[in-house]
């Protein structure tokens, strides 16, 4: 790179040949199965392999970690929007559709994942009368780590997953015959879902981290906004 007139050039050439060198390594290893891969219990698989499911990967060296055979099972699984696990690619399958989901493709109900980020309140007052007099309280998104998002998805899909359960298998909307009624019954289920799996959530030990990162986005957020009231002064 001293030698050459333009080191960029020569860094990008070299950096090609150690992608080029590390994916044909990462395929290989893709094609074989964990030894002694532990057993999970699934409500919609049974008793099977965790290597035969799909596992989290948000952060950098789970990204890595995930195409090591022995060392991916020690990720996360990754879940859909009821909680259940995802099954790796594969042509042949032994899982029954949970009859939610049956329910769901009828009535033309599009369930979304658990998004990576949490809305939070940062510096927020539990009276009412005086939060308002105060006008505390900011509002930021913040990124969940990969534990955080494995154990907030798992909630948020358990509580969607026994709620619409309950829902569908009840007298009224077994009854209902108004397929834009019973679309409404859903997603009204499913709002009041999250928000309950969200308070249980937050009584986790672990959801003083994501508090504390959100302080710091809201303390940014607001010397942002005091430079530009500043600026138009």
């Amino acid at each position: 790179m001293k030698m050459s007139n333009d080191p960029k050039e020569v860094a990008a050439r070299e950096g090609k040949k150690i992608i080029s060198g590390l994916v044909p390594f990462t395929m290989l290893l893709s094609y074989f199965d964990d030894l002694a891969s532990e057993k999970v219990d699934t409500e919609n698989y049974g008793l099977v392999n965790k290597d035969d499911f799909r596992k989290l990967n948000i952060e950098f060296k789970s990204m890595v970690q995930k195409n090591i055979p022995g060392f991916e099972n020690e990720l996360y699984l990754d879940r859909d929007w009821l909680a259940l696990p995802v099954p790796k690619f594969s042509v042949l399958s032994s899982m029954e559709e949970h009859p939610v989901n049956v329910e769901a493709a009828k009535i033309g109900y599009n369930p979304n994942k658990v998004r990576k980020k949490m809305m939070v309140t940062a510096y927020s007052i539990e009276n009412e009368e005086l939060a308002a007099e105060l006008n505390y309280g900011i509002q930021v998104n913040v990124p969940l780590k990969e534990k955080e998002y494995a154990y907030y998805a798992y909630y948020v899909g358990n509580h969607i997953r026994a709620d619409l359960t309950e829902l569908i298998n009840s007298a009224d909307y077994k009854n209902e015959i108004d397929k834009t009624a019973k679309l409404e019954s859903f997603k009204e289920t499913v709002e009041m879902a999250k928000i309950n799996a969200k308070e249980e959530f937050k009584e986790l030990d672990l959801y003083a981290a994501i508090e504390a990162r959100a302080e710091i986005q809201a303390t940014e957020k607001w010397m942002k906004k005091q430079g530009d009231l500043k600026g138009l002064n």
